[in-house]
């Protein structure tokens, strides 16, 4: 495995390749899916419908989603798909921020939307990234990333904004307990948030999406891919997390139980889960928490929104 582009403080950041290979088919006995493909459809699919009509109430018709080619997006489009019948505009965005082999990308997106048979909007935002790095330019291993993460989300809201819809998020379970999160709210509905990534290439099995896809490698083409960073893929991790994270086993006690030599690099994806809240797992910001005054004759005016 090449690591050769990541720059040493994101691999920091993550457990990188451990010292010793683990065999997935050791943690093959490990019940993380929480159920079967098709039952999970049968609950996402319902699931949107029933969002969708709550929030049409506050005047959100229809949906936007982006459209990156890869496993989540297509999924989570497919999902949208059924879950619309037709009836709501579904609209796949992507933005084309003008970085090297964006354009062949973007043609790729292109007939993946039209495979798909979903509208496709394509944003030219390569001035305004240039303009933004200008302003404030990349000073760290997270700068780039971040700017275009912002930036492709704002331009998602932002024509969410224009056709009165809800911004439906792509993430997925695996990436909210270990991944890179630059913003808490990536919008309103998100139907993949309590899948692993494995079950999400389960549905995507189920519903033939495997050859729809453009890049079926999980990750970021521009900076990292995931296994440049976890050092293993998700039919490792994704048994590990559900151990560490629902189970609540040590890592000692994992590598024991399902021989995995390197406990240091256990240790190391432990950490990166335990810590995950602090780099923003939450909708809202962290607040502190103010007592309100034990005099009862001082009176201290509350909102009925508190």
């Amino acid at each position: 495995m090449s690591t050769s582009r990541v720059p040493p403080e994101v691999l920091e950041s993550f457990p990188g390749a451990p010292q010793r290979p683990v065999n997935p088919q050791a943690l093959a006995a490990v019940n993380f899916r929480h159920a079967t493909a098709q039952t999970s459809v049968d609950a996402i699919v319902p699931f949107l419908a029933n969002e969708w009509n709550a929030l049409e109430t506050i005047g959100l018709h229809g949906a936007v989603i982006g459209l990156s080619g890869g496993l989540d997006s297509v999924v989570a489009i497919r999902l949208c798909q059924m879950a619309s019948g037709g009836f709501r505009p579904l609209r796949a965005i992507t933005v084309n921020l003008g970085r090297p082999g964006d354009a062949e990308r973007t043609a790729a997106y292109q007939k993946c939307a039209r495979r798909m048979g979903v509208e496709h909007l394509v944003i030219d935002a390569s001035d305004l990234r240039r303009a933004m790095l200008e302003a404030c330019p990349a000073s760290g291993p997270w700068s780039g990333i971040n700017t275009d993460t912002r930036l492709i989300q704002d331009l998602v809201f932002g024509v969410a904004d224009r056709h009165r819809s809800s911004v439906v998020s792509t993430s997925d379970l695996s990436e909210k307990l270990m991944g890179r999160q630059t913003e808490a709210f990536y919008g309103q509905v998100e139907p993949l948030g309590s899948l692993y990534k494995s079950e999400v290439i389960d549905i995507a099995n189920a519903l033939e999406l495997t050859d729809t896809l453009v890049d079926r490698r999980p990750g970021c083409e521009d900076y990292w891919y995931d296994d440049e960073v976890l050092g293993v893929g998700y039919n490792v991790i994704d048994p590990l997390l559900h151990l560490l994270q629902t189970e609540n086993r040590a890592p000692s006690w994992i590598a024991e139980a399902y021989g995995i030599v390197d406990i240091a690099w256990l240790e190391r994806l432990a950490y990166r889960v335990a810590t995950q809240r602090l780099r923003t797992q939450c909708r809202w910001p962290i607040i502190p928490h103010i007592d309100q005054p034990t005099d009862r004759h001082m009176h201290v005016p509350t909102s009925q929104f508190d």
